[in-house]
């Protein structure tokens, strides 16, 4: 009988861990996505020649897409085998990325990162609900897909580091910039052939030539030549994804291999009996109370709130980080990346933490992530006003970690205490998170080239404090909501519910 369970127990968990390394695979192929495109801000300008305000409409339209991407699967979660959705997201990932770099108009970069968030999003959202499905019952499993998200995000901005161009030399610090000329060599990795042009004040046409130089003046300062070989670690990203792609590809083409759906609600056919009263027993266990619409709908536009501008403070920091650094502080485009990277390896360890701290209470760990991120972004402002860069290092550190974690937390407040984090609750949450990606470059790259690029913190800095004090809100809402009908999976009768809500409404 005890060899029967553990073979049983042990041919239904092997194909639950294989296919989790596969999406945890592709959720690191995610973050990586993510992580190229900080570091790659000023290169992409130069490329589709652009200023930062214009610039902006790269992220915005990426984040439309991803929201687009997140409803559009949602629509065919149910209609489309899941590792078709996985391997096509991830090969149309994989394209796009390859030919950014080569986008030298910017209604084709625009487009192309449309494309990218498009295919994010569309897997991001599948893989989210089918780990809450696979591992509802243990939420590290769930945090291993933040965590490889997380080591995406790291990585990326090393990998792009050597590649990006030398505009910090031009000491165009605080002046606003005009792209002249640009030409590019996609045979050449070095630029013995570059020879310098004359350019005038005037934006001039584009000349694609075969060489890897682009020609920048700064006011009536004496030109300077930019070089950049971002096609490189693009390409890379490129195969990356074309290889997280492969297992998916597989399992969808082999017919040895069950579909996602009967993985995850079946179990290998052993004992049928012993089956049924598993299932059975943990349908009870997990037994969600019913929570009265009058509180859920505020309780979930108040999270959505907290999800739209707490996540768009962190994507606002990820994207004008480097161009914030280069532009106001005086770092190069590689130390912006170095640092961007660092900031990014601080949310790993947040997430470690996170695994060992799994006792503290989800509010309190919240609140605590919440005020972290605010203090952090403080720091950053008075450490760049007073030029002290090893405070700019401190600051952009406390941030990586505090801002982590937030979503995850958010989506555990939300099953804990208020209701179960159904298909319909994620994708609203995600598309507030999306919306808020969207909007926030925009806000950026207009305040930091209208007024200051100081601006970068103030408005982050507006952000954390509404977000704190909308978290204050929804705790004292969740404390009657715990109150009056307990937590989420507490054992709770259902008429005692009705009993309750008709009394309050007789007093």
């Amino acid at each position: 009988m005890a060899g029967s369970q553990m073979k049983r127990c042990s041919g239904f968990q092997n194909p639950k861990i294989c296919y989790s390394i596969s999406v945890y695979a592709m959720f690191f192929m995610i973050g990586w996505i993510r992580g190229l495109f900080g570091p790659s801000f000023l290169d992409l300008q130069v490329i589709s020649g652009v200023t930062l305000k214009t610039g902006s409409w790269i992220s915005t339209l990426n984040f439309i897409g991803y929201a687009v991407g997140c409803l559009a699967s949602g629509f065919l979660y149910d209609k489309v085998s899941r590792n078709f959705m996985y391997a096509a997201g991830l090969l149309l990932m994989g394209i796009v990325t390859a030919g950014i770099p080569w986008c030298f108009v910017f209604v084709l970069m625009v487009a192309g990162h449309f494309l990218q968030g498009f295919s994010s999003g569309i897997v991001d959202t599948v893989g989210n609900a089918e780990m809450m499905q696979l591992w509802k019952d243990n939420t590290k499993m769930y945090f291993f897909m933040e965590f490889s998200y997380s080591i995406g995000v790291f990585v990326a901005p090393l990998v792009v580091a050597p590649f990006l161009s030398n505009i910090a030399d031009s000491g165009h610090r605080k002046i606003n910039r005009t792209v002249h000329n640009l030409t590019f060599n996609p045979y050449s990795l070095d630029n013995s052939s570059i020879s310098t042009l004359s350019t005038t004040p005037q934006l001039q046409t584009f000349n694609h030539t075969l060489n890897t130089s682009t020609y920048i003046t700064s006011g009536n300062e004496t030109q300077h030549i930019v070089t950049s070989r971002l096609f490189v670690p693009y390409s890379i990203s490129a195969v990356l994804a074309v290889l997280v792609s492969l297992p998916f590809i597989f399992k969808y083409f082999s017919r040895n291999v069950d579909s996602n759906a009967d993985m995850l609600h079946s179990t290998i056919e052993v004992n049928n009996d012993e089956d049924k009263e598993v299932k059975q027993s943990a349908s009870t266990a997990r037994k969600a109370r019913i929570l009265p619409t009058k509180l859920k709908v505020p309780c979930l536009i108040l999270i959505s709130s907290i999800m739209f501008l707490s996540i768009s403070l962190g994507e606002g920091f990820m994207s004008f980080i480097v161009v914030y650094c280069v532009e106001e502080i005086g770092f190069s485009p590689a130390d912006g990346a170095r640092l961007s990277a660092v900031s990014s390896v601080c949310c790993i360890v947040a997430i470690v933490v996170a695994m060992f701290a799994s006792r503290l209470n989800t509010l309190i760990f919240l609140g605590i992530h919440l005020t972290g991120t605010l203090l952090s972004m403080i720091g950053l402002l008075v450490s760049s006003t007073e030029n002290t860069n090893i405070g700019v290092w401190i600051s952009s550190i406390a941030i990586g970690y505090f801002r982590s974690m937030i979503f995850s937390l958010v989506f555990t407040w939300t099953n804990n205490y208020i209701t179960p984090t159904t298909g319909k609750v994620s994708s609203m949450y995600m598309v507030s998170t999306c919306t808020g990606s969207a909007v926030v470059p925009l806000l950026l790259g207009w305040l930091m080239e209208e007024y200051t690029n100081l601006w970068f913190c103030y408005l982050l800095i507006i952000f954390g404090a509404v977000v704190l004090l909308l978290f204050v809100v929804g705790v004292i809402m969740t404390k009657r909501v715990t109150s009056m009908y307990g937590r989420t999976f507490d054992i709770t009768v259902e008429y005692d519910i009705d009993l309750t809500e008709r009394l309050n409404k007789v007093g």
